[in-house]
């Protein structure tokens, strides 16, 4: 079976990552935006991570012409009133790292004996045209004190997970797969995969008439 070729809308290479380990073995060519040269970005405007994740997907399968697969993900905390929300990647300013963001919430949430929280993760997988797929999941759990544990990116060494006793940073990935917020929207759409490479059949062979019988990817 010819291999379809799908679009992962991150240059994260964590993120990349822990994507292709659940479409492994299906019959589709994985690439993300580190294997194509400069393209413009989209505007992550939106209010929620619906709003963002569509953005991400319909705005990058427009661009390079093939099905997009994009996430948005961010941490909501309880007492910052669901906060960072969408802007969990740019928590402490339009050039923050992983470790600035982790400091300012750690920081925010001095003597704070509340630390609830969760992660949300919206999925949406896009063509060209614009229809798109939608899969969402969260995952509940508490912020530390500090960091703890070394792998995962993000906020992983802060978020505790109660049911394993680990901070995702502690985690291996198969571990994290099994339980977070990503890999629970993954395993919806891995779930379905053979059904979703047969609606993306449908779209691209909806295109192609519409242009008149050509390919759109060329």
């Amino acid at each position: 079976m010819k291999k379809a070729l799908l679009v992962i809308a991150t240059r994260n290479l964590g993120k990349s990552k822990e994507i292709r380990e659940f479409l492994h073995g299906f019959p589709v060519e994985i690439k993300d935006l580190n294997d194509f040269g400069p393209i413009p970005e989209p505007v992550e405007d939106g209010e929620t991570f619906d709003d963002n994740a569509y953005k991400k997907a319909s705005f990058t399968a427009k661009v390079l012409g093939f099905p997009t697969l994009a996430d948005d993900s961010g941490l909501e905390v309880e007492v910052l009133q669901g906060g960072p929300g969408v802007r969990s990647a740019r928590y402490a300013g339009p050039e923050a790292s992983d470790e600035k963001n982790n400091r300012k919430l750690l920081e925010a949430l001095s003597g704070v004996t509340n630390r609830k929280a969760r992660f949300c993760c919206v999925l949406s997988l896009a063509v060209p045209s614009g229809p798109a797929l939608t899969y969402e999941a969260t995952c509940d759990g508490v912020i530390t004190e500090k960091p703890r544990g070394v792998n995962g990116f993000g906020y992983d060494p802060l978020f505790y997970y109660p049911p394993l006793e680990k901070t995702f940073g502690e985690m291996t990935l198969a571990e994290k797969s099994k339980v977070s917020h990503r890999g629970k929207a993954l395993m919806q759409l891995k779930a379905e995969f053979d059904k979703v490479l047969q609606w993306l059949d449908r779209r691209f062979e909806e295109e192609r008439i519409l242009r008149g019988g050509h390919d759109i990817c060329k």
